[in-house]
């Protein structure tokens, strides 16, 4: 009887070993693919201002970063959210202006869905739009229908009697639609960032950020390395993140889940 018992109890506690691995192997991979699909829009280092919306990225820290062997790129971009129109649809959407090195360094290019990765055909302005984006709005890069963006003019004031004068506005055409993950493909359209600056009315180098993407293998100790060396030269002004810091609610978010998976089957 007791072996009976002791045989019962064995294999209780192999199923729950077996379960508890199972399940925390599943929850990893998920944990890495989320990981994966952030850094395909994401940069592995983040440079903000602390106040306001852009800054002209220029001094000894850019040439310092330049010089960091274990830098793979460095670019600017020119984010804002904007009001966008499409062949009779209209919505909002996050407009992501991106220099000429992020366009060629951007993972995202592996991710189209349809159409291709370009933000310029001849004299043709074109950008690139998430698939939830592109399903609600109608948009088809086979169409040759342009998208309009529309946002506040920063330059002249409101008037009451013609609201329109006060509105920028510009018009690209959609080369493709790429997809990430649900919150990037229903909010984000991709375009040249000179092209960003026209519709924000910048007419010097002015960004919203500055994305700095390491060498495949660059260790946790030499990217804090750099992290350091970027805040200790920049100063107070700027604000200069991780992936973890960029999601950190996220990241948390999937830790504590972690973790309460693991109390609740041991």
């Amino acid at each position: 009887m007791i072996n009976v018992i002791s045989a019962i109890s064995v294999v209780g506690m192999a199923i729950g070993t077996a379960a508890l691995t199972i399940i925390l192997s599943i929850y990893n991979g998920f944990d890495s693919l989320v990981r994966d699909m952030m850094g395909n829009l994401e940069p592995d280092i983040l440079i903000t201002p602390s106040k306001g919306k852009v800054f002209v990225p220029e001094g000894e820290c850019y040439d310092w970063i330049y010089a960091q062997e274990s830098v793979a790129s460095m670019c600017t971009v020119l984010q804002e959210q904007v009001f966008i129109s499409y062949d009779g649809h209209q919505g909002v959407a996050i407009a992501k202006g991106m220099d000429a090195i992020a366009q060629e360094e951007s993972p995202i290019r592996e991710n189209i869905r349809d159409g291709k990765f370009e933000f310029r055909h001849g004299d043709i302005p074109e950008g690139v739009v998430g698939v939830g984006l592109a399903y609600k709005m109608g948009i088809n890069p086979r169409f040759l229908a342009p998208i309009q963006l529309y946002y506040p003019s920063r330059t002249r004031k409101l008037s009451p009697s013609s609201p329109s004068s006060s509105i920028e506005y510009i018009n690209i055409w959609p080369s493709g639609l790429f997809s990430i993950n649900s919150e990037i493909d229903n909010s984000y359209i991709l375009l040249d960032i000179d092209k960003m600056r026209e519709l924000l009315e910048y007419s010097g180098e002015e960004v919203s950020a500055v994305e700095i993407r390491m060498k495949d293998g660059c260790e946790a100790r030499e990217l804090k390395r750099v992290i350091d060396g970027i805040s200790e030269r920049l100063g107070e002004d700027f604000t200069v993140s991780d992936r973890f810091r960029q999601n950190e609610s996220l990241y948390k978010m999937m830790k504590y889940e972690k973790a309460s998976i693991y109390l609740i089957l041991i």
